[in-house]
Protein backbone atom coordinates (compact mmCIF):
# COMPACT_ATOMS: atom_id res chain seq x y z
CA UNK A 1 0.00 0.00 0.00
CA UNK A 2 1.43 3.16 -1.34
CA UNK A 3 1.37 6.29 1.04
CA UNK A 4 -1.64 8.13 -0.99
CA UNK A 5 -3.61 5.08 -0.46
CA UNK A 6 -2.61 5.19 3.11
CA UNK A 7 -3.23 8.40 3.92
CA UNK A 8 -6.90 8.29 1.79
CA UNK A 9 -7.70 5.23 4.44
CA UNK A 10 -6.62 6.79 7.18
CA UNK A 11 -9.19 9.81 6.92
CA UNK A 12 -11.87 7.47 6.36
CA UNK A 13 -11.13 5.61 9.13
CA UNK A 14 -11.05 8.72 11.77
CA UNK A 15 -14.24 9.84 10.02
CA UNK A 16 -13.05 13.17 9.95
CA UNK A 17 -15.67 16.16 10.65
CA UNK A 18 -15.42 19.78 9.88
CA UNK A 19 -16.35 20.82 13.80
CA UNK A 20 -15.70 24.47 14.86
CA UNK A 21 -12.85 26.01 14.12
CA UNK A 22 -9.97 25.91 17.31
CA UNK A 23 -7.92 29.10 16.19
CA UNK A 24 -8.79 32.96 16.67
CA UNK A 25 -10.03 35.20 14.38
CA UNK A 26 -7.69 35.55 11.44
CA UNK A 27 -6.68 39.47 10.48
CA UNK A 28 -3.99 38.85 7.12
CA UNK A 29 -4.18 36.65 4.69
CA UNK A 30 -1.19 35.52 2.55
CA UNK A 31 -0.99 33.18 -0.73
CA UNK A 32 1.79 31.19 -1.75
CA UNK A 33 1.86 31.40 -5.73
CA UNK A 34 4.98 29.14 -5.80
CA UNK A 35 6.32 26.06 -5.22
CA UNK A 36 10.14 26.33 -4.79
CA UNK A 37 11.67 27.84 -2.26
CA UNK A 38 12.96 31.36 -2.54
CA UNK A 39 13.28 34.47 -0.50
CA UNK A 40 13.00 38.18 -0.46
CA UNK A 41 10.67 38.52 2.66
CA UNK A 42 8.13 40.09 0.75
CA UNK A 43 4.52 38.14 -0.23
CA UNK A 44 3.25 39.87 -3.01
CA UNK A 45 2.27 38.45 -6.19
CA UNK A 46 6.13 36.37 -6.28
CA UNK A 47 5.65 34.92 -2.80
CA UNK A 48 7.02 31.62 -1.82
CA UNK A 49 5.95 29.53 1.47
CA UNK A 50 9.37 31.51 2.87
CA UNK A 51 8.27 34.82 2.44
CA UNK A 52 4.47 34.44 3.48
CA UNK A 53 6.00 32.83 7.03
CA UNK A 54 8.37 36.24 7.36
CA UNK A 55 5.61 38.28 6.51
CA UNK A 56 3.50 36.71 8.88
CA UNK A 57 5.88 36.48 11.85
CA UNK A 58 5.92 40.27 11.37
CA UNK A 59 2.53 40.74 11.61
CA UNK A 60 1.00 41.89 15.03
CA UNK A 61 -2.39 40.01 14.47
CA UNK A 62 -2.66 36.57 13.81
CA UNK A 63 -2.18 35.43 9.79
CA UNK A 64 -3.56 33.12 7.68
CA UNK A 65 -1.06 31.47 4.52
CA UNK A 66 -3.26 29.33 1.89
CA UNK A 67 -1.51 26.53 -0.07
CA UNK A 68 -3.05 25.45 -2.75
CA UNK A 69 -2.78 21.86 -4.55
CA UNK A 70 0.47 20.57 -5.17
CA UNK A 71 4.05 19.94 -3.53
CA UNK A 72 5.98 22.52 -2.00
CA UNK A 73 9.87 21.87 -1.62
CA UNK A 74 12.70 22.79 0.83
CA UNK A 75 15.93 23.48 -0.67
CA UNK A 76 17.46 26.89 1.05
CA UNK A 77 19.65 25.06 3.44
CA UNK A 78 21.44 26.37 6.48
CA UNK A 79 20.21 27.06 9.92
CA UNK A 80 19.11 30.34 11.80
CA UNK A 81 15.71 31.24 13.78
CA UNK A 82 15.35 34.12 11.20
CA UNK A 83 13.29 32.43 8.60
CA UNK A 84 15.88 33.30 6.04
CA UNK A 85 17.09 29.49 5.76
CA UNK A 86 17.04 26.04 6.85
CA UNK A 87 13.73 24.82 8.11
CA UNK A 88 11.02 27.42 8.43
CA UNK A 89 11.04 29.81 11.60
CA UNK A 90 7.55 30.26 13.00
CA UNK A 91 7.45 33.37 15.97
CA UNK A 92 4.11 34.91 15.37
CA UNK A 93 0.71 33.46 15.41
CA UNK A 94 0.22 31.79 11.78
CA UNK A 95 -2.35 29.25 10.88
CA UNK A 96 -1.17 27.03 7.40
CA UNK A 97 -3.88 25.85 5.30
CA UNK A 98 -3.70 23.16 2.30
CA UNK A 99 -6.08 21.77 0.10
CA UNK A 100 -5.93 18.47 2.23
CA UNK A 101 -3.49 15.69 2.69
CA UNK A 102 -3.52 13.76 -0.30
CA UNK A 103 -3.57 17.31 -2.22
CA UNK A 104 -1.01 19.48 -0.43
CA UNK A 105 2.39 18.01 0.33
CA UNK A 106 5.37 19.58 1.79
CA UNK A 107 8.67 18.11 0.97
CA UNK A 108 11.63 18.25 2.89
CA UNK A 109 14.13 16.32 0.90
CA UNK A 110 15.56 14.90 3.55
CA UNK A 111 17.39 17.69 4.31
CA UNK A 112 16.44 19.84 7.08
CA UNK A 113 12.50 19.29 9.23
CA UNK A 114 9.74 21.41 8.18
CA UNK A 115 8.78 23.96 10.93
CA UNK A 116 10.24 25.19 14.64
CA UNK A 117 7.76 26.92 16.63
CA UNK A 118 10.00 29.43 18.77
CA UNK A 119 8.93 30.43 22.29
CA UNK A 120 5.82 32.55 22.26
CA UNK A 121 4.86 31.63 18.95
CA UNK A 122 1.98 29.58 17.45
CA UNK A 123 1.57 27.35 14.79
CA UNK A 124 -1.70 25.29 13.54
CA UNK A 125 -1.40 22.79 10.59
CA UNK A 126 -4.32 21.88 8.39
CA UNK A 127 -4.86 19.76 5.50
CA UNK A 128 -1.22 18.89 4.22
CA UNK A 129 1.18 16.10 4.45
CA UNK A 130 4.84 16.76 5.61
CA UNK A 131 7.60 14.23 4.60
CA UNK A 132 11.57 13.77 3.98
CA UNK A 133 12.19 15.46 6.76
CA UNK A 134 15.47 15.26 8.76
CA UNK A 135 16.53 16.66 12.03
CA UNK A 136 18.44 15.95 15.26
CA UNK A 137 15.45 16.87 17.55
CA UNK A 138 11.50 16.82 15.41
CA UNK A 139 12.21 15.06 11.99
CA UNK A 140 9.21 17.34 10.46
CA UNK A 141 8.62 19.41 13.67
CA UNK A 142 10.09 21.06 16.30
CA UNK A 143 7.86 22.39 18.34
CA UNK A 144 8.91 24.99 21.28
CA UNK A 145 5.61 27.51 21.41
CA UNK A 146 2.05 26.00 20.44
CA UNK A 147 1.12 23.60 17.91
CA UNK A 148 -1.54 22.44 16.46
CA UNK A 149 -2.44 19.53 13.47
CA UNK A 150 -5.40 19.29 12.30
CA UNK A 151 -6.56 16.99 9.32
CA UNK A 152 -2.56 16.53 8.49
CA UNK A 153 -0.12 13.33 7.68
CA UNK A 154 3.34 13.17 8.87
CA UNK A 155 5.06 10.27 6.50
CA UNK A 156 8.55 9.32 6.47
CA UNK A 157 10.43 12.00 8.50
CA UNK A 158 13.02 11.29 10.37
CA UNK A 159 14.92 12.19 13.78
CA UNK A 160 18.47 11.21 14.75
CA UNK A 161 17.77 11.24 18.28
CA UNK A 162 14.03 12.05 19.44
CA UNK A 163 10.46 12.79 18.04
CA UNK A 164 10.59 10.78 14.32
CA UNK A 165 7.64 13.68 13.04
CA UNK A 166 6.96 15.82 16.37
CA UNK A 167 9.69 16.65 19.37
CA UNK A 168 7.31 18.48 21.52
CA UNK A 169 9.82 20.70 23.39
CA UNK A 170 10.24 22.00 27.46
CA UNK A 171 8.05 24.69 26.85
CA UNK A 172 5.77 23.03 24.22
CA UNK A 173 2.17 22.64 23.98
CA UNK A 174 0.88 20.11 21.16
CA UNK A 175 -2.29 19.45 20.06
CA UNK A 176 -2.89 16.63 17.45
CA UNK A 177 -6.71 15.83 15.86
CA UNK A 178 -7.47 13.45 12.66
CA UNK A 179 -4.07 13.18 12.02
CA UNK A 180 -1.74 10.31 10.72
CA UNK A 181 1.80 9.78 10.86
CA UNK A 182 3.53 6.38 9.08
CA UNK A 183 6.77 5.50 9.00
CA UNK A 184 8.49 8.12 10.86
CA UNK A 185 11.62 7.09 12.75
CA UNK A 186 13.77 8.20 16.17
CA UNK A 187 16.54 6.54 14.72
CA UNK A 188 19.18 6.81 18.47
CA UNK A 189 16.44 8.34 20.95
CA UNK A 190 12.46 8.07 21.86
CA UNK A 191 9.16 8.90 20.31
CA UNK A 192 9.14 7.31 16.75
CA UNK A 193 5.97 9.69 15.87
CA UNK A 194 5.93 11.96 18.45
CA UNK A 195 7.96 13.06 21.50
CA UNK A 196 6.63 14.51 24.52
CA UNK A 197 9.17 16.41 26.72
CA UNK A 198 6.70 19.86 26.74
CA UNK A 199 3.98 21.54 28.92
CA UNK A 200 1.86 18.65 27.42
CA UNK A 201 -0.26 16.83 24.49
CA UNK A 202 -3.39 16.08 23.40
CA UNK A 203 -4.00 13.95 20.79
CA UNK A 204 -7.27 12.51 19.16
CA UNK A 205 -8.85 10.75 16.71
CA UNK A 206 -5.45 9.96 15.47
CA UNK A 207 -3.61 6.61 14.07
CA UNK A 208 0.07 5.62 14.07
CA UNK A 209 1.38 2.85 11.94
CA UNK A 210 4.95 1.71 10.91
CA UNK A 211 6.42 4.00 12.93
CA UNK A 212 10.06 3.14 14.43
CA UNK A 213 12.41 4.12 17.52
CA UNK A 214 14.70 2.92 20.59
CA UNK A 215 11.52 3.70 22.76
CA UNK A 216 8.02 4.20 22.16
CA UNK A 217 7.90 3.17 18.50
CA UNK A 218 4.61 5.55 18.29
CA UNK A 219 4.84 7.92 21.07
CA UNK A 220 7.13 8.95 24.56
CA UNK A 221 6.02 10.60 26.91
CA UNK A 222 8.64 12.75 28.93
CA UNK A 223 6.45 15.17 30.92
CA UNK A 224 3.62 17.25 30.97
CA UNK A 225 -0.17 16.19 30.93
CA UNK A 226 -1.11 14.26 28.23
CA UNK A 227 -4.61 12.93 27.14
CA UNK A 228 -4.91 10.60 24.38
CA UNK A 229 -8.49 9.87 23.13
CA UNK A 230 -9.53 7.70 20.18
CA UNK A 231 -6.14 6.28 19.03
CA UNK A 232 -5.44 3.61 16.90
CA UNK A 233 -1.47 1.73 16.49
CA UNK A 234 -0.22 -0.92 14.72
CA UNK A 235 2.42 -2.08 13.14
CA UNK A 236 5.29 -0.12 15.46
CA UNK A 237 8.30 -1.25 16.75
CA UNK A 238 10.51 -0.26 19.55
CA UNK A 239 14.39 -1.55 19.79
CA UNK A 240 14.38 -1.30 23.51
CA UNK A 241 10.66 -0.91 25.29
CA UNK A 242 7.29 -0.35 24.18
CA UNK A 243 6.00 -0.87 20.84
CA UNK A 244 3.78 2.22 20.40
CA UNK A 245 3.53 3.69 23.86
CA UNK A 246 6.17 4.38 26.34
CA UNK A 247 5.62 6.22 29.47
CA UNK A 248 9.16 5.93 31.33
CA UNK A 249 7.88 3.68 33.63
CA UNK A 250 6.48 6.14 35.52
CA UNK A 251 4.48 9.07 33.92
CA UNK A 252 1.17 8.74 33.84
CA UNK A 253 -0.65 8.94 30.92
CA UNK A 254 -4.86 9.30 30.65
CA UNK A 255 -6.57 7.54 28.12
CA UNK A 256 -9.83 7.46 26.95
CA UNK A 257 -10.56 5.45 24.07
CA UNK A 258 -7.50 3.40 22.26
CA UNK A 259 -6.90 0.46 20.54
CA UNK A 260 -2.80 -0.59 20.13
CA UNK A 261 -1.83 -3.92 18.85
CA UNK A 262 0.51 -5.59 16.45
CA UNK A 263 3.22 -3.73 17.47
CA UNK A 264 6.70 -4.94 18.44
CA UNK A 265 9.43 -4.74 21.26
CA UNK A 266 11.72 -7.40 22.82
CA UNK A 267 9.97 -5.68 26.02
CA UNK A 268 6.32 -4.05 26.74
CA UNK A 269 5.16 -5.39 23.09
CA UNK A 270 2.49 -2.64 22.63
CA UNK A 271 2.99 -0.63 25.74
CA UNK A 272 5.40 -0.07 28.65
CA UNK A 273 4.46 2.56 31.63
CA UNK A 274 1.43 3.86 33.35
CA UNK A 275 -2.08 4.81 31.35
CA UNK A 276 -5.21 6.35 33.75
CA UNK A 277 -8.60 5.47 32.50
CA UNK A 278 -10.77 7.57 32.13
CA UNK A 279 -12.85 6.66 29.38
CA UNK A 280 -14.85 3.16 28.20
CA UNK A 281 -12.58 1.37 25.67
CA UNK A 282 -9.25 0.29 26.09
CA UNK A 283 -8.15 -1.93 23.91
CA UNK A 284 -4.41 -3.04 24.19
CA UNK A 285 -3.30 -6.52 22.67
CA UNK A 286 -0.73 -7.31 24.54
CA UNK A 287 -1.20 -5.05 27.64
CA UNK A 288 0.88 -6.60 30.56
CA UNK A 289 3.57 -3.73 29.74
CA UNK A 290 1.45 -1.26 31.08
CA UNK A 291 -0.25 -0.84 34.14
CA UNK A 292 -3.64 0.83 33.55
CA UNK A 293 -5.65 2.79 36.62
CA UNK A 294 -9.26 4.31 36.46
CA UNK A 295 -7.78 6.65 38.96
CA UNK A 296 -4.40 8.32 40.59
CA UNK A 297 -3.27 5.57 43.29
CA UNK A 298 0.17 4.58 44.03
CA UNK A 299 1.65 2.43 41.33
CA UNK A 300 3.98 -0.79 40.89
CA UNK A 301 6.40 -1.29 38.05
CA UNK A 302 4.18 -3.18 35.37
CA UNK A 303 5.64 -6.44 33.58
CA UNK A 304 7.57 -6.60 30.43
CA UNK A 305 7.04 -9.47 28.38
CA UNK A 306 9.41 -10.13 25.60
CA UNK A 307 8.77 -10.12 21.38
CA UNK A 308 10.40 -10.21 18.38
CA UNK A 309 11.29 -7.34 16.36
CA UNK A 310 9.00 -6.65 13.22
CA UNK A 311 8.96 -7.32 9.11
CA UNK A 312 9.61 -4.17 7.23
CA UNK A 313 6.99 -2.59 4.16
CA UNK A 314 8.27 -0.37 1.81
CA UNK A 315 5.91 2.55 1.09
CA UNK A 316 6.57 5.02 -1.14
CA UNK A 317 4.37 8.56 -1.79
CA UNK A 318 4.05 9.67 -5.31
CA UNK A 319 4.34 12.75 -4.70
CA UNK A 320 7.53 11.84 -4.07
CA UNK A 321 8.49 11.57 -7.42
CA UNK A 322 12.25 13.14 -8.71
CA UNK A 323 13.76 13.03 -4.87
CA UNK A 324 14.84 9.87 -3.74
CA UNK A 325 14.76 8.98 -0.21
CA UNK A 326 16.85 6.34 0.80
CA UNK A 327 16.07 3.96 3.58
CA UNK A 328 18.49 1.93 6.10
CA UNK A 329 18.04 -2.05 5.98
CA UNK A 330 16.82 -2.81 9.58
CA UNK A 331 14.54 -5.65 10.84
CA UNK A 332 12.21 -3.16 12.03
CA UNK A 333 11.70 -0.94 8.89
CA UNK A 334 12.98 1.04 5.67
CA UNK A 335 13.41 4.34 6.87
CA UNK A 336 16.24 6.55 6.27
CA UNK A 337 18.20 7.25 9.66
CA UNK A 338 21.41 9.56 9.36
CA UNK A 339 23.54 10.40 12.16
CA UNK A 340 25.67 12.92 12.79
CA UNK A 341 23.17 15.69 11.11
CA UNK A 342 24.85 19.09 10.95
CA UNK A 343 21.10 20.66 11.35
CA UNK A 344 20.82 22.69 14.58
CA UNK A 345 19.19 20.74 17.23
Amino acid sequence: MDAKTYIRLTLLMVGLTQGLSLHPAWADTFTVTKFTDEYDGKCDKDCSLRDAIQEANKSAQPSVIKLEAGTYRQSIQGEDNKNQSGDWDVSGNILLQGAGPEKTMIHLGGNNRAFEVLPNASLSLEGLTLTGGHSNYGGAIRNRGTLTLKNCALVENVADISGGAIYNDKAGRLTVMNTSFQKNVASQGNGGAIEEAGQGAEVTNSIFTQNRAMKGGCLDFVQGATLLSIISGSENSAVEQGGCLWTGGSKEVTIKEISVSNNKAPVGKDCLGILVNIGRKIDIGEPNGCQILTSKQPTKSPATPPAKPATPKKVRSQQQAGTKITQPKTTVDKNKSRAGSREKR
